[in-house]
């Protein structure tokens, strides 16, 4: 929590088209943590002051939010695919980049051959939460289709994903047992 609070940021913060300003920042204004113990339990409980900054992004939507299934997202790079796709999908119905491209915007340090590979996979297993892959070898393309959209490949697509939560949750919940 001191690192959070002690982490400052200088940026520029725009409320319209007429009225912006420059300002610095720390992540979190302040904090608390109490700690009670009951008998056996130790209860705790963390409070938090956000910033305003923080605060008025959230309030009026200016924060992308992401599927809560992206913490299921076991790899990497996937977890990377996830977030470009929601970076520049967002809710448009579909987002295509050149391969190569892609690989760049992923940071990865992988040869395109085998990020090539890496994708052909993704597509087949169309695992990421919120948008199908589409790999097209002949132009080397991809396209990251929106399931959040009212089509009927994307109500298909959401079934789908919805299955594969639920195969999740059953997994989860034999591995506890």
């Amino acid at each position: 929590m001191d690192r959070l609070s002690g982490t400052r940021i200088t940026t520029n913060i725009v409320y319209s088209e007429d009225k912006q300003e420059s300002i610095g920042f720390g992540l979190i204004d302040s904090w608390r943590i109490l700690e009670e113990k009951k008998g056996k339990l130790d209860i705790g409980m963390v409070e938090v002051t956000l910033p305003d900054w923080l605060y008025q992004a959230i309030t009026k939507t200016k924060v992308l939010q992401i599927s809560p299934d992206y913490f299921r997202i076991r790899k990497a790079i996937d977890r990377r695919l996830y977030e470009i796709a929601r970076k520049h999908c967002g809710s448009q119905h579909e987002f295509t980049i050149f391969l190569e491209n892609l690989l760049k915007k992923t940071g990865s340090s992988t040869a395109l051959k085998y990020f090539r590979s890496e994708i052909k996979k993704l597509s087949i297993s169309n695992d990421l939460p919120d948008y199908e892959i589409l790999f097209d070898p002949t132009t080397d393309k991809v396209t990251f289709k929106n399931r959040n959209q009212n089509t009927p490949q994307a109500e298909a697509s959401r079934k789908r994903e919805k299955g594969k939560r639920e195969v999740h949750k059953i997994k989860k919940n034999l591995l506890k047992k």
